[in-house]
């Protein structure tokens, strides 16, 4: 069975201490293949992730230490 995203997570959890000292306090696109796009807002974020790779096609992480519980957002803007 596959994971939706799970791709994505396990490419975060791989690398997150160089994401940390990159991006810390930002919100992570990351990509169908791994490409890591910062944002300082939430929203702009998932606008970006919806308008470039559609819903479902991009993980949505808050680069924080100790953050690797993944919550799933709908916003209803």
């Amino acid at each position: 069975m596959i994971i939706p995203l799970q791709k994505q997570y396990d490419f975060y959890v791989a690398h997150e201490s160089d994401l940390l000292s990159l991006y810390e306090g930002s919100y992570l696109v990351i990509s169908d293949n791994c490409q890591v796009f910062p944002f300082e807002k939430a929203r702009s974020a998932y606008d970006f992730g919806v308008t470039n790779f559609g819903v479902g096609h991009f993980l949505l992480h808050k680069c924080e230490k100790n953050s690797l519980e993944t919550h799933i957002i709908h916003y209803n803007y």
